[in-house]
C-alpha cells in the first residue's frame, strides 16, 4: 500500500513540475492564463511567472478554471502579456479548504469562500499623483444698490488648478480619489458705466471624490467622477463682489475621462464641471480640463 501511495506521489510530482502556461492578458492584479491539455492545474495552484526571456518576475493564484483557461490573481511581482508560467505549488489555504473549494457554474457563479473573500480585496494598490488644471470660469454678478437697477453683469475669465492626488481603491471598479491643492480664479468684464470689474481670488482646495471605472483594456480606463469641493478663500480680490462674499463654501463637481496607462505610471486626462453655491448676487462656474501623473 505504501508503495502504491508512493508512486502516485511520484506522479503527481512529476506532471506538477512539468505545468507551463501562457499570459493571455493582465487585467490589474488580475491574471488571464491558457494552458495545454497535457498540464495539470486546478484552483489554488501557485506559479511562477516567467518573462519571455525565461527569467522568474512573480508569483500567480489560480482563482477559477473554466475548461483550458483560468483566472489567476497576482500575489508578487509583476505579470506580462506572452509570459509563461511554472509550477510552483498548492497555497495553505488549498490545501486546507480542498473539500470546500468549488469551480465556477456554467452561469460563471462560484460557492467558493476563498474566490469571495478575494473579490473584497483592492485589485490595485493605492496610488499618488499630480494633477494640473485649466478651466473656463464665468460669474453672473448682480448690482444690488439703489441705483443699480438689478443689473448683472457676466464676467468671463479662467480657472488654473494644482493639486496632489491620492487614490484608494474600495472595489473593483470604484476608487476614493483626495486632492489638496491651490486652484486660482480669474474674471473681469465690463461694470456699471462702463467700469472694468473683476475678481481674483486663490482657493485652498481640499476634494473628496468618487472615481467609477467602467471600462478598462491593457492600453487605458475610462472612467467617471463625482463628488465636492472644500474651497478656502487665502488670497483675494474682487472689484465686482462684496466684501463679505469671500467664505469658504462646498461645491459640487462631475466629470469623465480616461486615463493611459504606461509602464510604471498612467497619464489621465478628464474634463470636469464644478457647480458654485450661487448667492443672492454672485453666481459662479467653471469647466475645467486636467491631466498629470499617477503613480
Amino acid at each position: 500500500m505504501k508503495s502504491l501511495l508512493w508512486v502516485i506521489l511520484c506522479l503527481f510530482l512529476f506532471s506538477s513540475t512539468s505545468q507551463a502556461g501562457v499570459i493571455l492578458k493582465t487585467n490589474g492584479k488580475k491574471v488571464f492564463l491558457k494552458f495545454s491539455q497535457d498540464d495539470n492545474f486546478t484552483e489554488g495552484d501557485i506559479f511562477y511567472i516567467k518573462a519571455p526571456n525565461g527569467k522568474k518576475i512573480g508569483l500567480v493564484k489560480i482563482m477559477k478554471v473554466r475548461g483550458f483557461k483560468a483566472i489567476g490573481m497576482l500575489q508578487k511581482g509583476k505579470a506580462v502579456q506572452g509570459g509563461s508560467t511554472e509550477f510552483k505549488g498548492i497555497a495553505k489555504s488549498a490545501k486546507k479548504k480542498v473539500s470546500e473549494d468549488t469551480v465556477a457554474d456554467e452561469d460563471g457563479s462560484s460557492s467558493s469562500d476563498e474566490d469571495s473573500e478575494e473579490n473584497e480585496k483592492p485589485l490595485r494598490p493605492p496610488r499618488s499623483g499630480l494633477l494640473l488644471g485649466y478651466g473656463m470660469a464665468t460669474q453672473d454678478v448682480t448690482d444690488p444698490s439703489p441705483g443699480g437697477g438689478g443689473q448683472t453683469y457676466s464676467l468671463k475669465g479662467s480657472s488654473i488648478a494644482i493639486k496632489g492626488l491620492y487614490d484608494y481603491p474600495y472595489m473593483d471598479t470604484l476608487t476614493f480619489r483626495g486632492l489638496l491643492g491651490l486652484e486660482i480664479f480669474s474674471v473681469s468684464g465690463d461694470g456699471p458705466a462702463g467700469s472694468k470689474i473683476g475678481t481674483d481670488i486663490k482657493y485652498l482646495v481640499g476634494d473628496a471624490i468618487i472615481k467609477w471605472d467602467f471600462y478598462e483594456n491593457k492600453d487605458y480606463i475610462g472612467y467617471f467622477t463625482a463628488g465636492t469641493g472644500l474651497y478656502f478663500p487665502a488670497v483675494k480680490s474682487s472689484t465686482a463682489l462684496a466684501a463679505g462674499s469671500y467664505t469658504t463654501f462646498l461645491i459640487g463637481q462631475i466629470g469623465g475621462g480616461i486615463e493611459m496607462k504606461f509602464v510604471g505610471y498612467s497619464v489621465p486626462l478628464e474634463v470636469s464641471y464644478y457647480y458654485f453655491p450661487a448667492g443672492p448676487t454672485v453666481k459662479s462656474n467653471v469647466i475645467s480640463i486636467k491631466t498629470g501623473f499617477v503613480f
